[in-house]
């Protein structure tokens, strides 16, 4: 099985590397696992311009030309992917940031539906938990979360106590990053979820000219039809289901209520120009 492992570190082969190789030590004990780094720090990745373009045309008329499609050429072709980061203020590095900004376009055409995901971050139980908190928006683009691991790695002279108490951490995470990585269980699609769903598909259908890309991939995967639940054929709860519909009702209403339809024709009309 193919590991793609993200590493957004600034300092490239640092403490979270060295957190991410002992995991992968454990993990792949049977040998069966391919893992595959990229550093974002060595990465050729511009940084977003917030010009929008990947978002209502599509990603093809990004005016970066770097390393973006290639990254994601990656991650279409894993099976898994481990974001591994050190955490910055709460949250995580610019580099990081800066490529789930330029993939942004990823909550609004979800794809990665395929891929497993576990999240690790380095530093104290609080800041760790931040930033995996932040991190986990991630299933927004359709990544199936099977696991984080937040740890402080060993970058004072750590007691060999602590140092006894990392490794079993890292151990136990990785022994379950293993075990959900070969098991056939199927991710469990929250409220939440089906509610980016509705809302999406709402926004598509209201400003269809000014989101076209979104829309017209929508339409593609059939996800405008109405006794579509979720984006893929997973299981979901019918109460959810029944629930998030009267939302989208209401969501659709709304958001209605807050369009200047002349300005939106006004728009669309410069935008075909």
């Amino acid at each position: 099985m193919r590991i793609l492992v993200i590493n957004g570190s600034p300092r490239g082969k640092g403490n979270t590397y060295n957190v991410v190789k002992e995991f992968e030590e454990y993990a792949n004990k049977n040998n069966d696992l391919n893992f595959e780094y990229i550093f974002l720090n060595r990465a050729k990745l511009f940084l977003c311009k917030g010009c929008h373009q990947c978002i209502f045309n599509g990603e093809k008329h990004c005016p970066l030309k770097d390393d973006r499609a290639k990254i994601e050429s990656k991650i279409l072709s894993s099976d898994a992917v481990i974001i591994a980061t050190p955490s910055y203020v709460m949250s995580v590095p610019a580099v990081l940031k800066n490529f789930i900004d330029r993939i942004a376009y990823n909550f609004h055409r979800p794809k990665y539906f395929k891929q497993k995901l576990f999240l690790i971050a380095t530093s104290s139980d609080y800041a760790t938990k931040a930033t995996l908190g932040y991190l986990k928006i991630l299933n927004g683009a359709g990544f199936h979360l099977i696991g984080t691991l937040g740890i402080f790695p060993e970058m004072f002279p750590f007691t060999e106590k602590a140092k006894s108490r990392n490794k079993m951490k890292i151990e136990k995470a990785a022994a379950g990053f293993y075990k959900k990585l070969k098991s056939k269980e199927t991710p469990k699609i929250t409220f939440g979820d089906l509610l980016q769903l509705r809302v999406m598909r709402s926004i598509n259908s209201l400003i269809r000219n000014i989101f076209s890309a979104d829309y017209e991939y929508y339409i593609k995967k059939g996800w405008f039809d109405k006794n579509t639940k979720y984006y893929t054929d997973a299981r979901v709860n019918p109460f959810k289901v029944f629930f998030a519909d009267i939302l989208e009702k209401i969501i659709k209403k709304s958001i209605s209520k807050m369009i200047d339809k002349d300005k939106l024709n006004e728009l669309s009309g410069k935008r075909k120009k």
